[in-house]
């Protein structure tokens, strides 16, 4: 039982992101619930834009069954009695609260349903929904496969291939969880490979390249001034960094021994964690 409400606030709080991040421009306010007699707990999100004036409602819950039917008097709770209770989630929008119970705001109808498994039919639910005038939309597993598939890669990540377990992995699965398409096994450096090939290629289909810069990175052949140059010369073109390097485990001086140029450039350093580092990429991936 334990471990039931443990992998519940696990996939909650990583699903959340996803909600997130798809609904940037919006703030967004929520509440955790639990029903003890099913051993479920569940977030319920509202996702407000006050510039277009509207205002959606999110649910967050692993493996959703027969609890659904209580989900319309939730979600009419949080939209019209907005308590003090409820957590602001857009950190910049503080002095925004007071607006979450303004009756101006008009709200949709719309629920956006974040699950992983539906343990009743899915025509059950909408249908439930449908008949307490809500509009369902879900977010399940299935639709993040399709979503990613439609999708242009946002970023690759160029990397020695004996780091891809310790950070390249996780780093893929916390940008994944965050809505970025990331590319990696493409891009997994082995003896031989052209790096700034292999930079010239990934940029070909991606917005931006990450470059791991690590101890078995700094032991292969040295960029040369040629391969550098045109790499700035494509920033310069594009007027904006296009290479964002990271540093695992080596310092300035390290890297000053690699390329001076390299050591100059601005980069993040995996000693931040993996999620500081996510949520930065992210950041600038989607200005």
């Amino acid at each position: 039982m334990e471990n039931n409400k443990a992998n519940d606030k696990i996939f909650i709080e990583e699903t959340f992101k996803k909600l997130c991040v798809e609904f940037s421009n919006c703030l967004k306010c929520h509440k955790d619930y639990t029903f003890h007699q099913v051993n479920k707990s569940l977030r319920i999100v509202v996702i407000q834009n006050n510039i277009e004036n509207y205002k959606h409602v999110g649910i967050v819950a692993s493996k959703i069954g027969l609890e659904y039917k209580l989900f319309p008097q939730l979600i009419q709770d949080c939209v019209t009695g907005l308590t003090k209770s409820l957590s602001i989630t857009a950190k910049k929008h503080y002095e925004d609260y007071e607006k979450f119970s303004s009756n101006e705001i008009i709200f949709t109808f719309q629920v956006y349903l974040y699950t992983d498994k539906l343990l009743v039919p899915e025509e059950e639910i909408r249908k439930y929904f449908q008949e307490n005038k809500l509009k369902l939309i879900i977010r399940d597993d299935k639709y993040w496969i399709n979503f990613f598939k439609r999708k242009r890669p946002d970023v690759f990540i160029c990397h020695d291939s004996r780091d891809k377990e310790v950070f390249v992995r996780p780093l893929y699965n916390a940008l994944t969880r965050r809505l970025i398409k990331v590319w990696y096994d493409e891009f997994s450096l082995k003896i031989g490979n052209s790096l700034v090939n292999r930079i010239d290629e990934g940029l070909k289909s991606c917005k931006y390249g990450i470059v791991i810069i690590s101890k078995n990175f700094l032991n292969r052949k040295k960029w040369t001034n040629r391969e550098w140059r045109s790499l700035v010369t494509r920033e310069i073109d594009e007027e904006k960094n296009i290479i964002l390097p990271i540093w695992l485990g080596v310092s300035k001086e390290e890297v000053a021994k690699y390329s001076l140029d390299l050591a100059d450039k601005y980069a993040l350093n995996a000693s931040e964690g993996i999620d500081i580092i996510a949520d930065k990429i992210v950041g600038i991936v989607k200005k």
